[in-house]
């Protein structure tokens, strides 16, 4: 669903950005999940349940997934998290707000040898990242675009908020 903030005075009857709230980015998210992998031949690796947080301090967005990890030769399940940050950012060739510089923060295995922590960790983190790495979180419609272009604008700088993420509305260079 399309939220927009308007601007105070004459230019109430303009929205200046397209909202995203904290469900619609979490929904969004969770789409992508439970999502699986072999590592090593040896484990099985499962991720799911996302869950996040909104960083606006840092305009980034934390990511926490389930981690399970089944050991295909004993069939023993473990369980633990990752953590991940990332940013966001608009891209004009998919017209939607894309997950951007995804980095792995944090990852724990109950039960886990810790001579092979580190590995697991290492693919867990990659296969995170890989699914999470310019990941579309909002397409913004064809009539949407044609709407904001024909008020002189342009889809521009994004801003995580308490609430969920900002993306402005700017002018186009021609219209200054």
């Amino acid at each position: 669903m399309l939220v927009l903030a308007p601007l105070a005075g004459c230019a109430a009857l303009y929205p200046r950005e397209i909202g995203l709230s904290e469900a619609e980015l979490l929904s969004a998210l969770a789409s992508r999940f439970p999502a699986e992998q072999r590592v090593m031949q040896i484990f099985d690796l499962k991720l799911a349940r996302p869950r996040l947080k909104l960083l606006p301090a840092d305009n980034r967005v934390a990511i926490a997934l389930d981690l399970g990890l089944q050991d295909t030769v004993l069939r023993r399940q473990m369980d633990g998290g990752l953590g991940f940050t990332t940013g966001l950012r608009y891209d004009a060739g998919r017209q939607s707000v894309v997950l951007t510089g995804v980095r792995a923060d944090s990852a724990s295995i109950d039960g886990l040898p810790r001579v092979l922590a580190g590995t697991v960790n290492q693919w867990g983190g990659w296969l995170a990242e890989q699914l999470l790495e310019g990941a579309v979180v909002r397409k913004v419609s064809d009539d949407e675009l044609r709407q904001v272009r024909s008020r002189g604008l342009h889809p521009g700088a994004i801003r995580v908020t308490d609430r969920g993420v900002a993306l402005a509305l700017e002018e186009e260079a021609s219209a200054r």
